[in-house]
């Protein structure tokens, strides 16, 4: 996976050991940012991984459905 530029779903789900239906999630919330070739939905191999520094940055990652916001606003 090394020298690959673009992730596919399958491959996201690997690396970040997350279900189908979390990438998915994550994707359509705008949360993980990705890119749409035809049909094909990719995630570039970069983008993933400074993604990921920056949840770790941030020290809180996400949560479950608010993915790190404040859960209470929404009540």
């Amino acid at each position: 996976m090394q020298n690959k530029l673009l992730l596919t779903l399958d491959q996201v789900c690997e690396t970040l050991q997350i279900g189908r239906s979390k990438a998915f999630a994550l994707i359509n919330a705008g949360i993980l940012p990705s890119l749409k070739i035809g049909r094909l939905r990719r995630v570039p191999l970069d983008t993933l991984r400074a993604w990921i520094q920056q949840q770790v940055t941030a020290g809180e990652g996400y949560s479950e459905i608010g993915y790190g916001q404040d859960r209470n606003k929404h009540e």
